[in-house]
């Protein structure tokens, strides 16, 4: 019977699993998280208890009382056909085709190539370097980016929304993607369309702010490669985004990592992004590593710009 017991499991970083937590949540519907870590291991989805679950090896999966189902489109279906309060799609067949075929584009077309097993292939298979397997990604999501800024120019005349002037299964294929594009480094200047559904969810981008307050911006996808470009660059303001992971044993976030490093820098000036819901467990990181300003999503401008002008003013 649905939803007696509901159970996402669930890794951090992935999108697929990330529109099915962005579904669960607008439809407020109450589920347990179980992490399954890609990486540990060789990765948990691999293991026979995993595979018995979805022999592809893959997340997502809900557990929605005695059903398992497993592919992020087909879950949100399910969920909106099972609990269709609020719609993630409009009611006009012709209209739900358009919502469909703007998740497909992102769901198949463009993040499949840019995934954690492709990346994988390309390195330890095909031996591309690092740098070669990041401008594979770019370039696909890139030229995906192109034909759905058009479909959302032409289907969403309401800024903020893919289609029309509701939250809908594209909108929620395009939030996590959009978090891989800004991973990979890729220039988004050209889409104002997608910033402008994205920025409304909370996610701005603040660039131009930046840059309008005097500021030399360079943007590093990882915590891992944020490390290296400290060793030997000092940038007056780090901005960056906690997000909470809990399969993490020792930590919370992959940022204590980089918060320990700048401990040894101290005139290095942090701000923090964070989700309210996780405000508790950005508290402990707090106590313990200096942040010089934190906002909660969505991002209010004006306070950011009063903080960085705060900063700069400092800097004499």
């Amino acid at each position: 019977m649905p939803g007696t017991e509901r159970v996402l499991f669930d890794y951090p970083r992935s999108s697929a699993a990330y529109r099915v937590r962005l579904g669960l949540g607008i439809k407020g519907l109450p589920h347990t998280l179980v992490p399954v870590h890609l990486l540990r291991g060789g990765g948990e989805q691999r293991t026979p208890g995993f595979r018995a679950m979805n022999p592809q090896g893959l997340l997502p999966v809900l557990r929605d009382g005695d059903s398992v189902l497993t592919q992020s489109l087909a879950i949100l279906e399910y969920l909106d056909e099972t609990y269709p309060d609020p719609p993630l799609l409009p009611r006009r067949p012709a209209d739900r085709a358009i919502v469909r075929a703007m998740a497909l584009a992102i769901a198949c077309d463009i993040h499949p190539l840019n995934n954690l097993r492709v990346r994988r292939y390309l390195q330890d298979t095909l031996g591309l370097g690092e740098d070669a397997v990041e401008a594979w990604a770019r370039h696909w999501i890139l030229e995906g980016f192109t034909a759905l800024e058009q479909l959302v120019q032409h289907h969403g005349p309401t800024r903020g929304f893919c289609f029309g002037g509701m939250v809908s299964l594209a909108d929620l294929c395009l939030v996590p993607q959009m978090f891989n594009a800004r991973r990979a480094g890729c220039a988004l200047s050209a889409f104002p369309r997608l910033l402008a559904i994205v920025e409304l969810g909370g996610y701005p981008n603040f660039v131009p702010l930046y840059e309008r307050l005097g500021f030399a911006v360079d943007i590093v996808a990882s915590q891992r490669k944020a490390r290296s470009y400290l060793k030997d660059r000092r940038p007056a303001v780090i901005v960056a985004e906690y997000n909470f992971q809990s399969d993490f044993r020792d930590r919370t976030s992959n940022l204590e990592t980089l918060m320990a490093v700048l401990q040894r820098h101290p005139e290095v000036r942090v701000i923090v992004f964070y989700q309210e819901e996780y405000a508790p467990k950005f508290e402990g990181l707090r106590a313990r590593f200096a942040v010089h300003a934190a906002l909660p999503f969505p991002v209010d401008a004006v306070r950011l710009e009063a903080v960085l002008r705060e900063v700069r003013a400092g800097l004499g």
